[in-house]
C-alpha cells in the first residue's frame, strides 16, 4: 500500500471513509461531525450508522447535508454490526471508526495520509486516544511507536484511533459481530483487537504512531455498580481473544494477575470501588479465557 495516497489523487472516491456507529442520545455527535468537517484534508466521507428507533440522529446528519460529505444509514443493534454495515458502503481506501463522542484535531487526516506515505508498505496507522488535557482516555497507551504485534497490540490500538486499508479489513471479514457493545453475548469488548490480530496474522504491517491522537472524553471518575458489571464483560472479551489467538499460558496469567495487583493497590489506598472493579475485570478475563466457545464465537 505504499502508493495509497498517490492512487487517491484525482480519483472521484474519497481517500477516507469514517464510519460512526451510534446508539442512544448522540449528544456529542454534532461536535464529532464538526471536527471532521474542519479537517485540512478534504478527501473523506462520513458514514453515520444509526441504530436508534427514533429520528434524532437523522436530524443531526441532515444539518450537515449541504457539505455533501455525510451519508446516513441504519443497522441492527451492535457496535460491530453497525461498523460492518458502514464498511459495505465505504468508498474510501482508508477506513476509520470514530465514536460519536470523539473528535479529531484539524490536521489528523492530513497527518495520517502523510504517515502512510512515510512508512511505505503498511496496511494501517493507529494513534493514541487522549482527553482534552492530553491524558490517556482509553486505557494506558504505549509512548513508543512501531509495528503492532500480537504482544503489544493491547497498548497500541483502540478502535477510534485505527485507520486501516479497507482491502485487508474486508478480506478479514470485518468485525466479528459476536464481540463488542450491543452484541448480545458476554463479550463486550475486543472487537477491534480481534480484527487487527487477524489482519496482522495474514502478514500485513500496521504501525502505531503515538505522536498523533484522537480526542475522547475520559472514563468517569465515580465508579458505580454499572461500571463494575461492565468491567467484567469487558474482561470477558479480552479473555476470549487470549484463547482465540492462542496466547501462551504465561501471557494469559500476566493479563489476569495485573488487575489483581491493581486491586490490591487500590484497596491499600482505601479505594474499595476501584478495587472491586479491577477484581471483576480480572475474573472476566479468566472466565472469558476458560469458557467453552461455540464455533461461531471461535473463528480462527
Amino acid at each position: 500500500m505504499s502508493d495509497l495516497a498517490a492512487r487517491a489523487q484525482g480519483a472521484q472516491d474519497p481517500l477516507f471513509s469514517l464510519i460512526i456507529s451510534t446508539l442512544g442520545p448522540a449528544e456529542d455527535l454534532i461536535q464529532c461531525l464538526s471536527s471532521i468537517m474542519a479537517q485540512t484534508l478534504d478527501s473523506y466521507e462520513v458514514i453515520v450508522v444509526d441504530q436508534n428507533e427514533t429520528d434524532h440522529v437523522r436530524a443531526i446528519t441532515d444539518a450537515f447535508a449541504t457539505s455533501g460529505k455525510v451519508r446516513y444509514t441504519r443497522s441492527g443493534v451492535g457496535l460491530s454490526r453497525g461498523r460492518n454495515a458502514g464498511l459495505t458502503l465505504a468508498r474510501g481506501r482508508i477506513v476509520g471508526f470514530p465514536d460519536d463522542d470523539c473528535y479529531y484535531p484539524a490536521t489528523l487526516l492530513q497527518d495520517i495520509r502523510e504517515r502512510f506515505a512515510r512508512y511505505g508498505d503498511v496496511s494501517g496507522i493507529c494513534v493514541r486516544c487522549i482527553d482534552h488535557l492530553g491524558h490517556d482516555s482509553a486505557g494506558r497507551s504505549d509512548r513508543r511507536g512501531g509495528l503492532i504485534t500480537k504482544r503489544n497490540v493491547w497498548r497500541r490500538a483502540v478502535s477510534v484511533g485505527m485507520f486501516l486499508d479497507v482491502a485487508p479489513v474486508r478480506q478479514a471479514g470485518g468485525f466479528d459481530e459476536s464481540i463488542g457493545l450491543g452484541s448480545n453475548t458476554p463479550y463486550l469488548s475486543g472487537e477491534e483487537t480481534d480484527l487487527l490480530l487477524r489482519i496482522v496474522r495474514e502478514g500485513h504491517r500496521i504501525i502505531y504512531d503515538p505522536l498523533l491522537h484522537v480526542f475522547h472524553p475520559p472514563n468517569p471518575q465515580i465508579i458505580t455498580s454499572k461500571h463494575i458489571k461492565r468491567s467484567y464483560a469487558y474482561g470477558m472479551g479480552k479473555g476470549l481473544l487470549l484463547r482465540r489467538h492462542e496466547y501462551k499460558n504465561h501471557h494469559v496469567a500476566l493479563h489476569v494477575l495485573k488487575p489483581v495487583i491493581g486491586a490490591l493497590l487500590a484497596a491499600a489506598k482505601g479505594d474499595l470501588a476501584l478495587a472491586r472493579l479491577r477484581l471483576r475485570r480480572a475474573k472476566g478475563r479468566y472466565d472469558g479465557w476458560k469458557s467453552y466457545l461455540p464455533e461461531s464465537l471461535n473463528r480462527r
